[in-house]
């Protein structure tokens, strides 16, 4: 028999939904789960296995993995596509941009609009919606990458982000391509 602790529930709701449980997360509920995920993981991965699900580590961040359909292969190759670009938009904005790193958004915003190559890959990122103002898809790119779990805002107001190691995914994903020449 597994024995499993109490937030298992939150845990798999959370991880479930495609994010990521970061150690460095401003989130203490985060932190938390990941220190329970550490704790337990042989007992999660054996649990989580039948469901089809594969508990996966990064570097300082958990999350789920499954053996995929051909269909949903190629929704995740868009969104490694999309993952690249972010992480080209954000290398551009600085090369030491990675888990840890703290951004003010009026620096970012800044930078945007006096970097014509940093503005072009901005308006190039594919977003729900379009606006043609550059303060507000800055703000709605942030938010996106936000909620995806890769940057977490310090204060309410949104003003200042930090980097959480779940970025690391990104990075990793891009050493991961390998380009195959002719």
């Amino acid at each position: 028999m597994i024995t499993l602790p109490p937030q298992t529930v939150d845990i798999f709701e959370h991880l479930a939904k495609g994010l990521f449980i970061s150690n460095n997360s401003l989130n203490p509920q985060q932190k938390e789960w990941y220190q329970v995920l550490e704790d337990h993981q042989e007992n999660f991965a054996r649990y989580f296995t039948p469901l089809n699900l594969q508990l996966s580590r990064g570097e300082g961040y958990y999350f789920f993995s499954r053996k995929e359909s051909r269909t949903r292969t190629e929704e995740r190759i868009e969104q490694a596509i999309r993952y690249i670009d972010w992480l080209d938009f954000f290398k551009s904005f600085d090369p030491d941009f990675g888990p840890g790193y703290r951004f003010e958004t009026e620096i970012l915003l800044n930078k945007v609009i006096s970097d014509r190559i940093l503005r072009k890959k901005l308006t190039l990122l594919p977003l729900r919606s379009n606006p043609s103002d550059v303060r507000e898809k800055t703000l709605l790119f942030l938010k996106l990458v936000e909620k995806a779990g890769f940057i977490e805002s310090e204060q309410e107001s949104g003003d200042t982000y930090r980097v959480v190691a779940a970025y690391a995914y990104l990075e990793s994903l891009v050493e991961k391509i390998k380009i195959l020449q002719p």
